[in-house]
């Protein structure tokens, strides 16, 4: 997190896109955007059934821009760069804020 611009205003806002959807959301940032304001991928979940037992699928539903927060048009093929390996759900983003709102940070 050192390298964004303002840490707490980003996951703040992060959070905010997040709020519309379920809470059983997840977040991953873009590899190849701005390292101080990454672009980010919201995914939902569908569930399924798979010989009886239930499987949890990850689905990309929106792309917002890291500098702005706003969502923008994309075509499929912007699902296919390259996004985090690693997803942080909603309360894992609603913990981190709160920890960086209790060190201070800007």
């Amino acid at each position: 997190m050192n390298s964004l611009t303002s840490p707490t205003e980003f996951v703040r806002r992060v959070l905010g896109n997040m709020t519309g959807l379920q809470r059983d959301c997840q977040v991953r940032v873009s590899l190849v955007s701005n390292i101080r304001y990454p672009d980010y991928q919201i995914e939902d979940f569908i569930y399924d059934d798979d010989a009886g037992q239930e499987v949890k699928i990850a689905v990309p539903v929106r792309i917002f821009r890291g500098r702005t927060h706003k969502e923008y048009d994309y075509e499929n093929n912007d699902f296919l760069i390259d996004w985090s390996g690693k997803a942080m759900h909603y309360s894992e983003i609603q913990q981190l804020l709160d920890e960086l709102r209790k060190a201070g940070g800007p």
